[in-house]
């Protein structure tokens, strides 16, 4: 255990990582959109409490998922489609990512179903 605490050996970013963190960038952007309906100049508390809950959420997701790349990721095969397939989720998560998420979710479910 304290080998791997104390190895100084550096890894190098790949490109797919560099885009799995634009997907981040995405998904919080989407997320921001939220705080574009007001009400007499003041968000809703529900959508306020639902960006604050994405947000937290969005950014534990990235953090635990840097953390085992970072740590236990070799750059194989089963790391790049977790990472895909992390991509498509958060990507979707961002598209659902909207005050009216029925009219999006619902159909979108179907599809995928």
């Amino acid at each position: 255990m304290k080998n791997l605490l104390t190895r100084n050996e550096e890894k190098k970013v790949e490109y797919l990582e560099l885009i799995y963190d634009l997907i981040f960038v995405y998904v919080i952007g989407r997320n921001n959109s939220l705080l574009h309906q007001t009400t007499n100049g003041f968000v809703d508390g529900k959508v306020f409490l639902a960006y604050i809950l994405c947000t937290f959420t969005i950014i534990q997701i990235w953090n635990f998922s840097i953390y085992y790349i970072n740590m236990h990721g070799r750059n194989g095969l089963r790391d790049h489609i977790c990472l895909f397939i992390n991509m498509f989720l958060l990507y979707f998560i961002g598209e659902g990512t909207r005050t009216h998420w029925e009219g999006f979710l619902l159909p979108e479910s179907v599809k995928l179903n």
